[in-house]
């Protein structure tokens, strides 16, 4: 069996006995790719390569505006989806 990003959620996915669905990931490079197609709440951050920005469901600002975090105490205050 060939390990990656996706591989890898899908393993803690089932230690953690959560679903994708559940799981948010953000990327930014080509090596996100598998990662980002895989989960449906993917992310790519303004600065991502144009394959990685393609293969998000969600596009956020870069990450030298701190786009990430802010994303992330979003969801954690229960504003998520954001805006396609």
């Amino acid at each position: 069996m060939g390990y990656s990003k996706a591989t890898g959620i899908d393993i803690i996915c089932r230690e953690l006995d959560v679903s994708l669905d559940e799981v948010v990931v953000f990327g930014d490079a080509d090596n996100d790719l598998e990662m980002l197609e895989h989960v449906p709440n993917s992310v790519a951050v303004a600065n991502a390569t144009p394959r990685a920005a393609a293969a998000a469901r969600w596009h956020i600002g870069s990450v030298d505006e701190f786009a990430v975090s802010q994303a992330m105490m979003a969801i954690a205050a229960g504003k998520w989806p954001f805006t396609a």
